[in-house]
Formats: C-alpha cells, sequence, structure tokens
C-alpha cells in the first residue's frame, strides 16, 4: 500500500439554497466533539465533518509503517462509528426531505497505483443506519 494521506468525511450536500450551519444544526454537532466541521454557504456543499483522518507521517517509520497505518485507520473508523451512531436518522431523514444529499466521503492521496481499504463492520452499520453511501476520490 502507498497512501499519503486518507481522510473520512461526513458531507451535507445538495439543492440551489446555501445552508450555511443548517445541516450541522439538524444533526446535531456540537464543537464539543472535538470533531473539524466545515459550514459552507456553497449552494452544493452545506457542511463537511472530518470524524477521522491520518497522514503516513503520523506512522513510526520502517518496515510496519502500513501496517502501523491500516492497524489506525480501522481503529479510527471504530471511533467514527461510535460517533456516526450517536447520530438520528430522523435528524437525516429531515435533511433528505428539504431535497439534499448526505454521504461519507473518502478522500486520499496515493503515490502508487494500489490501494487497500478495509472498512470495518461497526463503520458500514453506522453509515448503512443512517443512510448514508460511501464515496471514495483519490489524488483528485
Amino acid at each position: 500500500m502507498a497512501v499519503e494521506w486518507i481522510r473520512f468525511s461526513l458531507r451535507g450536500r445538495g439543492g440551489p439554497e446555501p445552508t450555511g450551519t443548517r445541516f450541522l444544526e439538524m444533526i446535531g454537532w456540537a464543537p464539543l466533539t472535538g470533531l473539524e466541521a466545515h459550514p459552507s454557504n456553497s449552494p452544493w456543499q452545506a457542511a463537511l465533518i472530518s470524524p477521522f483522518a491520518l497522514s503516513i507521517k503520523e506512522c513510526q517509520p520502517g518496515t510496519e509503517r502500513y501496517e502501523e497505518f491500516a492497524k489506525r485507520t480501522a481503529a479510527g473508523l471504530k471511533r467514527a462509528a461510535e460517533w456516526l451512531d450517536s447520530l438520528s436518522p430522523a435528524a437525516f431523514g429531515e435533511w433528505r426531505a428539504l431535497g439534499k444529499k448526505a454521504d461519507i466521503f473518502v478522500g486520499g492521496w496515493m503515490t502508487d497505483d494500489q490501494f487497500d481499504l478495509a472498512l470495518p463492520p461497526e463503520f458500514l452499520l453506522a453509515c448503512g443506519r443512517l443512510g448514508l453511501p460511501i464515496e471514495i476520490c483519490t489524488n483528485d
């Protein structure tokens, strides 16, 4: 695996009306969660919350570096799943009723053409409970 970094983000998006902090308010986001949030007045992206990000530079150098990256990614996604489990499916239903969308966006940067990613079942269940599709885009 030659991943330089990876970031998982919950996105609120869609629709012609800018929403500022409306998505964050509807899902009950609070600054106390310690998660990075970026409200937007863009008509196509209402807000972005990043429950997990990791750079290979944060891992110890050496032959086990990518194994550590994989382990830290799995642990981070389990913590992200716990946070997602604290959110209300009804809030996402209300958001969608406004004609908006929400998803999990996985962005990353790779130096080679291989990308190994294992998504823990806890994370997948949390996304499914909230009706969040997962979109992956690397080297964008």
